[in-house]
């Protein structure tokens, strides 16, 4: 199962791990957009104030070698009700102000 930071012990199929790769051999980088187009690798914990924390430690680390953080999704980006969000939900909001996030490449489905 993939990952952003390798929380489950599974750094080899984690973003951090390609981050570490590109920077290893030297390969320029200015943007990392993990996909969450399938909720795979954000969503790692067990609440959506949870997958918040987690993608600001991937962003926190990115930045912290010259990369910013943007998001490749397809799910619809404010959650139905803000006070009570569900897992599953996304809020985009948070994503920026507490994660962090600079870009986003959306595709809505209706």
């Amino acid at each position: 199962m993939e990952s952003l930071n390798g929380e489950k012990d599974n750094y080899t199929f984690s973003a951090r791990q390609m981050l570490d790769w590109y920077k290893e051999h030297n390969m320029p980088l200015g943007w990392f957009l993990p996909n969450d187009g399938y909720k795979a690798g954000y969503g790692q914990t067990d609440s959506l104030d949870g997958d918040i924390e987690n993608l600001k430690e991937f962003g926190d680390y990115a930045r912290k070698n010259g990369v910013e953080l943007g998001l490749w999704t397809e799910f619809k980006l404010h959650p139905k009700d803000p006070k009570n969000p569900k897992k599953d939900e996304r809020d985009i909001e948070k994503e920026i102000s507490i994660a962090g996030l600079r870009c986003l490449r959306h595709k809505y489905r209706f």
